[in-house]
This record gives structure tokens, sequence and C-alpha cells, in this order.
């Protein structure tokens, strides 16, 4: 159902090329647990979660669903994020929900095992058009305006933690955007589709692109907050966004010397911080 399901949004020009192919296949054989909204009905009422799952239908009705490129790109940073430690050894990630997907946009969080449990929000695509980009931004400097972060509903760490398990709603968490335009997608894919090329997309310099962006991102949101807005600095959203800063670039410190990871490579994503230096700082 996967291809059958997504093949109808896509023009003759947008059809995959034999490399996007082969990993579309890949992606739908592997069967991923799927987190659902009526897990949690002992956390919220049945009444509040059937609201929620009809406001998802809805917005699900008028959207323009994502495509395979769109599946693929989620999937493979899910699984790199996690299997090849591109965040760290200490890392999780957990898919979101549907409705945090389409209310929360929200596309998968990153946990990392830390004693203050820092978390990212990431918010997937692939796309030539720099207005898809800008509207994520501002839904990003939207929430900044506000003194808060991304609240993510129906969240389940996959991390343990014994003595406290989190599962429910989490707020304050700091929105990141991971881009890449249909060409790295393509050579993303290619190597993928290649002999060895699980292992050799986990050991490229892509890694240390992304990191670097996400960082950047960070620094500009936690900035936008110290000279934008009146107490900003003193919010939980920027506590959070420097806490994540200034553990990733520890992360980032440690590939940039790692013998294991290739100096250069020819897959890259886009450059989010560079859009959101201009919309958030010009402000």
């Amino acid at each position: 159902m996967f291809r059958e399901n997504f093949l109808a949004q896509l023009n003759e020009d947008e059809q995959l090329t034999a490399a996007e192919d082969k990993v579309c296949d890949e992606m739908r054989r592997v069967k991923e647990p799927s987190l659902k909204e009526k897990d949690f009905e002992g956390i919220y009422s049945k009444t509040e979660v059937e609201r929620d799952l009809e406001l998802t239908q809805k917005l699900e009705k008028g959207h323009v669903l994502r495509t395979e490129r769109g599946e693929i790109l989620e999937k493979v940073l899910r699984r790199e994020i996690y299997n090849s430690c591109w965040f760290g050894d200490n890392c999780e990630t957990v898919q979101t929900t549907k409705f945090d997907d389409y209310v929360n946009h929200t596309d998968f969080v990153i946990e990392l095992d830390t004693d203050d449990r820092i978390k990212l929000a990431v918010d997937t695509t692939v796309t030539n058009d720099t207005e898809v980009i800008e509207k994520k931004v501002i839904k990003i400097k939207n929430e900044l305006d506000r003194k808060i972060g991304t609240t993510i509903k129906y969240f389940q760490s996959n991390l343990t933690w014994e003595d406290n398990p989190e599962k429910g709603e989490i707020k304050d968490i700091p929105s990141v955007i991971i881009a890449f335009d249909y060409e790295n997608l393509q050579k993303m894919c290619e190597i993928m589709a290649g002999p060895g090329g699980k292992e050799k997309l986990g050991r490229t310099s892509l890694q240390i692109y992304i990191l670097e962006d996400v960082i950047n991102q960070l620094e500009i949101q936690g900035e936008y907050l110290e000279k934008n807005i009146k107490g900003g600095s003193d919010t939980n959203i920027y506590k959070n966004i420097k806490r994540a800063e200034e553990y990733l670039r520890e992360i980032l410190e440690s590939k940039r010397e790692s013998a294991e990871i290739e100096n250069k490579g020819n897959v890259r994503n886009e450059s989010i911080s560079a859009r959101e230096k201009i919309t958030l700082l010009a402000a």
C-alpha cells in the first residue's frame, strides 16, 4: 500500500529514480512499531483522544500528502541518527503520531540520554521550493515570539528511565528543520542502493553537514530570543535551546576529529540556518 498510496501524488516528472525506488522498497519492507493516539487513553480521556483524531482527519484531508521522497528522507534520517549515531551514541528517535505531525508539525523527536533529557522536534522536507521552507521557519518564529517551543502531545520515550518513564505531553521543545533538494536526495539514495550502501552512508560527511546546520539553527533561535524578545533569555525554550546547542557542539567536534567519517562528501542537506538568519535576525 505504501507505493500505491503515494504514486498517485506524483506527476510524471516526479517519478522516482532507480536508486530512490530501491531505497523506497527496502524501507517499505521494514516493519516499524507505530505510535497511536489511542495508546494514550489512560493519560487523556477517550473523548479528548477522539476529538484529536477528528481534527487530524480534517487536516489530513486538506493537506497535500508528502511524496515517497519525503517518506524516504524521514525514515533514513530516523534510522541513521539512531543506528549510525549521527547525533551521538546516547540518542533515540521517536516517530510522532499523525496528530503531532499535522498539528505540531513534527515528523519525529530526537531524544538524548542526558540528565536533563534533551530533546529536539524535527520537521523534514524534500523540496526545491524556498516558500515551503520559509513557512516552516515562520512557524518556529511564531512560537519563539510567544516565548514557547514546540509541544508534542502524544509522546512516549524510547529511552528507559526506571524512576520516571516519560509518556504524555512534552512542551518547550526546540524545533529544527532538516531539508533536502531533489538532487541531493537522489545522491543519498545512490549511495544507499550501491554495495554496502547503509554502512557507507553511515560514514559520510552528511552527518557533519546536518549537525552543523542544526547547531546553527539553534544558535540563531537563541540569539533571536536574546535580542528581540523581552525576557526571552529567561524562558524555558531558551534554556532548552542552549542545552541542546551545547551538547551537540561537543558531538560535532568529536565527529570532526573522527577518522571513521569521510572529510568531504558530495551529498548535502539544505542550509536552513541561512534562511532562519534572514527571517529571524532581520526581524
